[in-house]
């Protein structure tokens, strides 16, 4: 019984180290019943209470030492059972037994409201490492999108230098094309003349038959001109519908890319908004917590 009960004295007085209390002395529980109310055994224990109760009020408190906050200890076990209050009540006198009773109180209230904000603080952390990652996937996102806009640019600039190539083919067709016609007006007007000449020389057949073969082959001539500048005029529309159809697909992509750029612009910009107002949340409570004397955790990243 007296190893228990040095065990909770030594257990109070290392719970009252920073209470403006003084520390629980090591004298015997069991405290004389005073029987004479006019002897000098009362004169001398009320002599000695109010001694006691002048000191602790007239004492300043002395400053209490920093504190570390031990969660596991405040949620598995009570700082003070009743034993120990009950021991308390036999040992103090009635104004410590009310300073302890108000100490303990103001103990675990502190207790409960720190618990309370450390799972805030946990809380807090928790939501701006959910933001940080989100930030960050939105960040390489944005990277992504950043990169493949030169590929973009890339593939624009090809398009462009397979159009350019495109339009010289068609005015190098052109230019054949109007060459062929020049070709054919000149046929044309050759053939007049051999019709002419035929007018005029009807009477030789020999000439006539050679005239009717010069004027086959120059028809001939014609008519593969014709062919050549029809597939000529097909193989322009065939390559101007192309170069449509790439400048179209272009376009688009060149719009999808700017759409999703700008969408994840908004998204890291409302992303970053949300961080700052969670960071300004975290340094609230960091202000609050300082003020009132204790410690912060390490932040986990």
């Amino acid at each position: 019984m007296g190893n228990r009960s040095r065990s909770k004295r030594y257990e109070i007085n290392e719970a009252l180290e920073g209470a403006s209390l003084p520390k629980i002395g090591a004298y015997d529980v069991s405290l004389p019943t005073v029987k004479d109310p006019h002897g000098y055994l009362a004169m001398y224990l009320e002599d000695k209470n109010a001694k006691s109760c002048v000191s602790l009020h007239d004492k300043p408190p002395p400053l209490p030492p920093p504190r570390q906050f031990k969660p596991s200890l405040v949620q598995t076990r009570s700082w003070i059972d009743d034993e120990d209050k009950h021991w308390l009540d036999r040992s103090l006198s009635v104004i410590d037994a009310k300073a302890v009773r108000a100490c303990v109180s103001d103990h675990q209230r502190i207790n409960s409201e720190l618990v309370a904000l450390h799972a805030k603080v946990a809380a807090a952390h928790e939501a701006l490492a959910r933001e940080q990652v989100q930030r960050k996937e939105l960040l390489a996102a944005i990277a992504g999108a950043e990169a493949l806009a030169p590929v973009c640019h890339d593939r624009r600039a090809t398009h462009e230098t397979q159009l350019r190539v495109l339009e010289n083919a068609i005015a190098s067709t052109a230019a054949d094309s109007r060459k062929q016609r020049a070709q054919v007006a000149a046929a044309k007007v050759a053939l007049e003349a051999v019709q002419q000449r035929l007018h005029s020389g009807r009477t030789a057949v020999a000439e006539e038959a050679a005239i009717r073969d010069a004027v086959q082959h120059e028809h001939a001539t014609r008519e593969a001109v014709s062919a050549s500048v029809a597939a000529a005029m097909q193989r322009m529309e065939v390559e101007a519908l192309r170069r449509d159809a790439a400048l179209r697909e272009i376009q688009t992509q060149c719009d999808d890319e700017a759409k999703r750029l700008a969408h994840l612009k908004r998204e890291a910009k409302a992303s970053a908004t949300r961080c700052q107002s969670v960071a300004q949340f975290v340094s609230q409570c960091t202000r609050e917590y300082a003020e009132r004397g204790f410690a912060l955790p390490p932040i986990e990243r």
